[in-house]
């Protein structure tokens, strides 16, 4: 079908341009719509900072050296170390053990991460509350 198309039109397609899309562009509508509401963003990284402040805490009352460092909706535990990483030669620092120890007790207690650690706008107060548990739960079985 596509080639009787673009041959009658001289070589050029006349398929309209969001056709078979349809899906996609409902999904980013309402993406659209959502962003768009008042305060969305002032909300959801109000979310974002008060989990990765929280996480920090978790790390420090346990005394396990971890460093959070997040920047909106985005984040990385650096396990090891108390100090900023600030360049790829700090990453030294970080004990390599201790983040897979730490990462595979997560994942036992039903707690997946995505290689980006992101928090996203649909990452309730509720489901931040509970990924800090099982975090908290494999801080506490670290033998640091």
């Amino acid at each position: 079908m596509v080639t009787i198309l673009i041959k009658f039109g001289n070589g050029r397609s006349k398929i309209p341009k969001f056709s078979g899309n349809q899906f996609g562009i409902a999904a980013g509508n309402a993406s659209l719509s959502i962003l768009k509401q008042e305060d969305f963003y002032k909300k959801f990284l109000f979310r974002a900072d008060k989990f990765c402040e929280s996480l920090k805490s978790l790390f420090v009352e346990r005394r396990v050296p971890a460093v959070v460092q997040h920047l909106g909706a985005g984040f990385h535990i650096f396990l090891g170390t108390e100090e900023p990483i600030n360049n790829y030669n700090d990453l030294y620092r970080v004990d390599r053990e201790l983040t897979k120890k730490f990462f595979t007790i997560c994942i036992e207690n039903g707690l997946y991460f995505h290689t980006d650690f992101t928090i996203s706008a649909a990452h309730d107060e509720s489901t931040l509350n509970e990924a800090l548990e099982k975090m908290d739960m494999a801080i506490k079985k670290l033998k640091y």
